[in-house]
C-alpha cells in the first residue's frame, strides 16, 4: 500500500473511531446540531421527493435487486456481479452488528419525513451507498477509455454518493455524525476490497485492480 494510500485509511479508520468513541461514552458531538439545522432549513417539497427517491437507491431492497439483475445477466455473471454482490452484503451485516452493540436512538421522530426504524450509528445507506455505488463507479471506468466520459462518470458518482449520504440527515433519520462515520467505515472497506487477492477457482489470485486488467484483456 502506498504511502498516501495508508495515509487516507489512517485518516478514515482514526475518524471512525473518534465518533465511536463519543457514542460510546454517550457526549454529544459538537457538530451535529449545527449541521442538522443548518440542512434541514432547506427543506421544501420539490427536494424532499428528490431526496427521498435517491435515499430509497441505497435501501438494501433497492441495491439487492440491481445484484440480482447483474448476476441474471450472463456478461455480468462473473465480472464484476460476484464482487458487487458480495460487497454490500458485507456491509450491511457489519453495520447492523454495529448498530445493535450501539443501540444509538436515530433523531426524533418529528424530524422524520419518511418512515424508518432500527437505530442510528452508523449510517447504513451512507455506508452501503458509498461501497456500492463507488464500486459501479469503479467498474464503469475501467471500462471506459474516453477520458471527458471518465471525467463525467467521476463527477456524477462522487456527487450521487454524497447526496445519499445527504439526503439521510435531510429527511431526519440520521445525525451528521452517523453519516461521516458511514463514510469512514465505507471507505475503508471499499479500500480494502480493492486490495484484496481476488480470482476465480484455478486462477491466480492478485489485486482487483490488477484482476480487472488481466480479466478484460482476457474477453
Amino acid at each position: 500500500m502506498k504511502t498516501c494510500e495508508k495515509m487516507i485509511a489512517g485518516g478514515l479508520a482514526a475518524g471512525f473511531l473518534v465518533l465511536l468513541f463519543l457514542v460510546l461514552q454517550k457526549m454529544e458531538i459538537s457538530f451535529d446540531p449545527f449541521l442538522q439545522s443548518a440542512i434541514l432549513e432547506f427543506r421544501n417539497p420539490l427536494i424532499t421527493r428528490f431526496l427521498t427517491l435517491l435515499t430509497y437507491t441505497a435501501n438494501w431492497q433497492f441495491i439487492t435487486g440491481l445484484c440480482l439483475i447483474i448476476l441474471i445477466v450472463p456478461r455480468t455473471r462473473r465480472y464484476p456481479g460476484l464482487i458487487l454482490s458480495a460487497a454490500p452484503l458485507f456491509s450491511t451485516l457489519l453495520y447492523k452488528l454495529i448498530k445493535e452493540i450501539l443501540q444509538r436512538p436515530r433523531p426524533e421522530e418529528a424530524l422524520h419525513l419518511i418512515q424508518q426504524g432500527g437505530f442510528s450509528f452508523p449510517s447504513g445507506h451512507a455506508m452501503t451507498g458509498l461501497v456500492f455505488y463507488s464500486l459501479v463507479l469503479y467498474f464503469l471506468l475501467r471500462s471506459t477509455k474516453n477520458s471527458s466520459t471518465r471525467g463525467v462518470l467521476l463527477a456524477v458518482g462522487v456527487v450521487y454518493i454524497f447526496f445519499i449520504g445527504f439526503s439521510r440527515i435531510y429527511l431526519g433519520v440520521h445525525y451528521p455524525s452517523d453519516v461521516l462515520a458511514g463514510w469512514c467505515l465505507g471507505g475503508l472497506q471499499l479500500m480494502l476490497i480493492l486490495r484484496l487477492p481476488v480470482g476465480f477457482p484455478g486462477q491466480r489470485k492478485c489485486s482487483l485492480y490488477r484482476w480487472t486488467e488481466e480479466f478484460r484483456s482476457r474477453r
